[in-house]
């Protein structure tokens, strides 16, 4: 056997080397087969999936593949004009107002090049600047530091945009208070320097401005109140104020539920004004009438008609959370506790949604075209999301017409019929006008009690021989409107106001 392997120990090298090779090419053979078989797999899963794709109208066909990328263009651009109506108007002017900052001494870069002061880092010098502040008096002289020596440009920048900046806003802006209502546009908390007199003077300015609209509109109001708005804030402690007890939180929210009224008030008081209609492009659009505009008009050759169909009341409006503050409040904090609650908005997905409600008066007309006014805001970058109308009689002119006609017979009963007083404010549900009508009969009763049913029924019979003898159109009744005799109305409105997150971009 040795002798045979010495041999031919070539042959056996030769045949061992053929084996390895042969073995390794079984095996190369059987991983080629299965990617193979897993390639064959593919490719009967990728025609089935081209022919569901082929099946579909439009097909991926390379004729379509434009047209697809065409639609998909649009409704990108649909989607971000969609979007920018939930970002305030407000904050491309805070935008514009750190972009035009210079800085004295700007940072630079390792190859000396200035680094371009961005939102983010303007907003993170802020942070610092107010964090490292000990107290009001020393935070206040940071914040002017920070201000006229850090930026060289600030005053002139602040005086330029003031009054793009009013444009926007019903509050009564300054070159002091600007600059943070357009931070707090970017993300930097109003804290009003954190001190209860500084929100309480907002808030009284902020009403004042407001009341000062509606009575020059010739609102039907009787003097400054402040519970028309939801606050009530002491003239000279600031009680509310100060039970709010996190300024950091508490404060911007506060100021930024007054900016919401200040925006519902403006409209509704372009909506008291006399309306002129006027057809452009076969579309009905709302004006408020001024002289200015009625000449435009005029000039343009455009036909336009005015009506006295308007809001002419205002009777208040607040959160609708702290209208039931006990159900929206489970802390046991009171009334002050469901405000609180209701100031900081919903967060809803990438919304801040504030839930509110109004009530004002006026005639059905004026009242649909507030409600107009609120669907339009989006052109303004204001999103108003309306719930629910209640509509209630603001008269009821049939009662009137019952007293009216018992003091013109002259059935007095021994007492003088009362002079006709406004009814309690009425819903749809029947109550009041039930409580009303009890109240009356019991009244009558009372009277009746006192003199003798026979003198009463003389008195009623006489009243009807003399009423006979008269002409038909001389009897009393004749020609009363018993039903529709009044267009006044009273509304209550819940509506939502919804605003985007700010995200630096």
């Amino acid at each position: 056997m040795n002798r045979f392997v010495r041999n031919n120990l070539l042959l056996i090298t030769v045949i061992g080397g053929s084996c390895v090779v042969a073995l390794g090419l079984l095996i190369f053979s059987v991983i080629r087969y299965v990617e193979m078989t897993d390639c064959m797999d593919q490719i009967k899963n990728i025609q089935q999936e081209v022919k569901k794709l082929a099946s579909k109208n439009p097909s991926p066909h390379v004729s379509n593949k434009e047209p697809i990328l065409a639609n998909t263009r649009i409704f990108e651009k649909a989607t971000a004009d969609l979007e920018a109506n939930f970002r305030p108007a407000m904050l491309a002017v805070a935008e514009k107002f750190v972009k035009s900052l210079q800085e004295s001494k700007p940072q630079k870069d390792e190859d000396g090049k200035i680094i371009p002061l961005t939102i983010e880092s303007f907003r993170n010098a802020y942070d610092e600047m107010w964090r490292n502040g000990k107290g009001y008096v020393d935070k206040m002289y940071r914040y002017k530091v920070f201000c006229e020596d850090r930026f060289k440009n600030w005053n002139s920048v602040v005086s330029a945009l003031l009054p793009e900046a009013q444009k926007f806003t019903t509050e009564p802006l300054t070159a002091e208070t600007l600059p943070e209502v357009l931070m707090s546009y970017i993300g930097i908390p109003r804290v009003m320097g954190e001190q209860p007199d500084n929100m309480v003077k907002y808030m009284k300015n902020y009403q004042s401005a407001l009341v000062k609209k509606l009575t020059s509109t010739k609102f039907n109001t009787e003097g400054v109140r402040i519970d028309w708005f939801g606050f009530d804030p002491d003239p000279t402690s600031g009680q509310i104020a100060v039970r709010f007890n996190n300024p950091a939180e508490q404060y911007p929210q506060i100021a930024r539920v007054w900016d919401i009224y200040g925006d519902v008030i403006d409209r509704m008081v372009k909506c008291s004004r006399k309306i002129a209609y006027t057809s452009k492009e076969g579309k009905k659009m709302i004006i408020p009438h001024t002289p200015d505009e009625a000449a435009k008009l005029k000039d343009h050759h455009v036909k336009f008609t005015e009506y006295d169909d308007r809001i002419e009341t205002f009777y208040g409006i607040g959160l609708r959370a702290a209208l039931a503050p006990l159900a929206a409040n489970n802390s046991g904090e009171g009334d002050n506790g469901g405000l609180r609650n209701a100031i900081a908005g919903n967060d809803e997905g990438p919304f801040k949604v504030y839930r509110m409600r109004i009530t004002v008066g006026g005639t059905m007309e004026g009242i649909r075209t507030f409600i107009r006014a609120f669907d339009e805001a989006c052109k303004d970058k204001r999103v108003y999301v309306v719930k629910s109308v209640a509509l209630y009689a603001e008269r009821d002119g049939a009662q009137e017409i019952f007293r009216s006609r018992n003091e013109q017979a002259g059935i007095t009963t021994g007492k003088e019929v009362k002079k006709s007083e406004p009814p309690a404010r009425r819903g749809r549900g029947g109550r009041g006008r039930g409580r009303a009508v009890m109240e009356e009969q019991h009244e009558e009763t009372q009277v009746q009690s006192k003199v003798d049913p026979a003198v009463i029924a003389e008195m009623r019979r006489q009243q009807e021989e003399a009423n006979k003898k008269l002409n038909f159109y001389e009897r009393i009744g004749y020609g009363d409107v018993l039903i529709g005799d009044d267009k006044t109305c009273k509304a209550v409105i819940d509506f939502d106001y919804y605003e985007l997150k700010y995200e630096a971009k």
